[in-house]
């Protein structure tokens, strides 16, 4: 079980690294799959790019906070042996604590995004995706 969890979260890690990656680089494209995704966000392609370029760095913070937490279980494994995990709930609290990690990094910097997008949407006459 720990493996697969372990396995699970260096995958959504590498994807986070990736996601940041791009955004520095050449600019995610509007997508329906990962980014940051409203309707102030989504209302043009000048507003996406604007948006992922300046708060790129939730995607690096999330990558870190996902490694971290492969780290710790990896290394609960090789101190306590326990490859299953059941032999005790450590392996738990630590996947809640970084789950709230990482919920406590990407949804204040959604919010925060959303009301950017739309103070770029205003300044630039884009009208909000829901209002097309």
């Amino acid at each position: 079980m720990l493996i697969v969890i372990v396995v699970v979260l260096a995958v959504c890690s590498a994807l986070m690294f990736y996601l940041w990656r791009v955004c520095r680089e050449d600019g995610l494209a509007l997508n329906a799959i990962a980014s940051i995704k409203t309707s102030s966000t989504m209302a043009s392609e000048e507003t996406w790019l604007y948006i992922h370029r300046k708060y790129r760095a939730v995607f690096c913070a999330a990558g870190i906070i996902l490694v971290i937490m492969c780290m710790a279980l990896v290394a609960y494994v090789v101190v306590t042996g326990d490859i299953s995990g059941r032999h005790g709930n450590l392996w738990w609290i630590m996947l809640l604590v970084g789950c709230m990690a990482l919920l406590a990094t990407v949804i204040p910097v959604g919010i925060v995004a959303d009301r950017d997008a739309a103070r770029y949407n205003r300044e630039h006459g884009y009208a909000r995706c829901n209002d097309r």
